[in-house]
């Protein structure tokens, strides 16, 4: 993904969504989720942003979505409709990394990475069994500062 890391890269403003361009079919994303350990909503959705032409989002299930295991933290990528898409049967390849920034030790961050054709009929997909919510909300492990957790993700349009 790059660099992650705080000391090397400015984290977003809590609840914030950062995008850095890289060409016109790629990017990095940093989306910053404030008051994590309170969150209460079941699912939580960044701003949409643009890739290759492409709406992207990111989606988290703080507790995990109903495919979990219990205590495991849900992520999935979400890429709806081309922009002025005027056919319902529209796809792209993507190959993308999504991963939860440990903002002590970049090294210690938890990524995972794949490909996926999106289209009209599956725009999401990502990881039900992402990450043990339990390491997470562990203050010594670096992955909350502030309470605020963040999620990256490098998306690229094929």
């Amino acid at each position: 993904l790059g660099p992650l890391r705080g000391s090397q890269v400015q984290m977003p403003a809590a609840d914030a969504v950062e995008v850095e361009r890289r060409g016109e079919w790629a990017a990095l994303c940093r989306w910053a989720i404030g008051d994590f350990s309170k969150v209460k909503a079941r699912a939580l959705w960044s701003r949409y942003f643009d890739v290759g032409g492409y709406d992207c989002r990111l989606l988290v299930y703080p507790k995990g979505d109903s495919q979990a295991l219990p205590g495991y933290l849900s992520i999935y990528l979400q890429v709806a409709d081309p922009r002025g898409a005027s056919s319902p049967k529209w796809d792209c390849f993507a190959s993308y990394k999504l991963a939860v920034v440990n903002q002590k030790e970049d090294a210690k961050s938890v990524a995972r990475d794949s490909w996926h054709r999106f289209s009209a009929k599956k725009k999401s997909h990502g990881w039900c069994d992402f990450s043990p919510c339990v390491t997470l909300l562990d203050p010594r492990a670096g992955f909350l500062s502030n309470d605020t957790l963040v999620v990256a993700a490098e998306i690229l349009i094929l």
